[in-house]
């Protein structure tokens, strides 16, 4: 139910924006089909891009038959997240920033993208290490010390994380730069 009502918030927006949004200084109009094809890919990854993020608890769940060890993980992978999380607020801004470059100036673009890129790696790197290498002390400080066997999946989980969120910016600007009359 969740997904559908992903999906469908997705299609309420596209339509709306369909007749609501005009072009400021084009004449032209955008065909419905290439903008529906746009819209339908973007649903596609907004709608398996959760799965996929969630994927693997569903999996440990089916797999691993004691609750306390499925527990930890759980406990793990919600702090291996929190990298991913803190980067929604900068990929919120990103889209329309690339967009309009795009269309605008390609070199602030370029500039832009390299800047967004060292920025996120310097966050990310010294974040990434520094919560790997106290893993095992991390997850009992923050759930508790019955969690204490969680350390060592936050450790692998965080590198995981971490680049999944080098994969949403590089999306995100791919997106951007995407021209939906071309799709």
């Amino acid at each position: 139910s969740i997904l559908l009502a992903y999906l469908l918030s997705s299609l309420v927006g596209a339509a709306f924006g369909w007749h609501q949004v005009k072009p400021i200084d084009r004449t032209e109009t955008l065909r419905a089909g290439p903008f529906y094809r746009y819209t339908f890919s973007l649903t596609v990854f907004l709608v398996v891009f959760p799965l996929f993020i969630n994927v693997d608890v569903f999996l440990v769940k089916r797999l691993v038959e004691a609750n306390e060890q499925v527990g930890w993980y759980v406990a793990s992978t919600t702090l291996a997240r929190m990298p991913f999380y803190l980067f929604t607020g900068l990929l919120l801004t990103l889209l329309p920033s690339v967009a309009h470059l795009h269309q605008a100036a390609r070199y602030q673009l370029q500039r832009l993208v390299r800047e967004v890129n060292r920025y996120a790696l310097l966050l990310l790197v010294p974040l990434t290490v520094l919560v790997a290498v106290t893993a095992n002390s991390l997850v009992p400080l923050m759930f508790g010390e019955s969690y204490r066997g969680g350390g060592s999946a936050l450790a692998i989980l965080i590198v995981g994380v971490s680049m999944l969120v080098m994969f949403r910016i590089f999306s995100t600007i791919l997106v951007g730069v995407t021209n939906p009359s071309r799709v």
